[in-house]
């Protein structure tokens, strides 16, 4: 199964990721965007809540430079709404 890495500016439903390292970008397809990994901040507009991207499913090991676990497509948001929003990363060539 592949898993798309997660980055600022993705959707899961009504919600969005809203953080992304400032340091690892990815512009393949264009425009550049900052990936994101676990943890870092969504805004739901549903359930008008922020929230986290919190991991769901299978992932291979390693870490940003942050030291927090890749965020990738299929990991779901932490907000107020019941069942979470689950994230699907677009295509990206890292």
């Amino acid at each position: 199964m592949i898993r798309y890495f997660l980055a600022r500016g993705d959707r899961a439903g009504s919600a969005t990721v809203t953080e992304g390292l400032p340091y690892i970008t990815c512009a393949n397809p264009p425009p550049a965007v900052q990936i994101a990994t676990l943890y870092m901040k969504t805004y739901c507009r549903a359930c008008k809540r922020a929230g986290i991207i919190a991991p769901a499913g299978p992932r291979r090991p390693g870490t940003a430079p942050n030291g927090k676990p890749w965020a990738l497509g299929g990991d779901i948001n932490i907000c107020g709404c019941n069942p979470p929003p689950v994230f699907h990363a677009p295509v990206r060539g890292m």
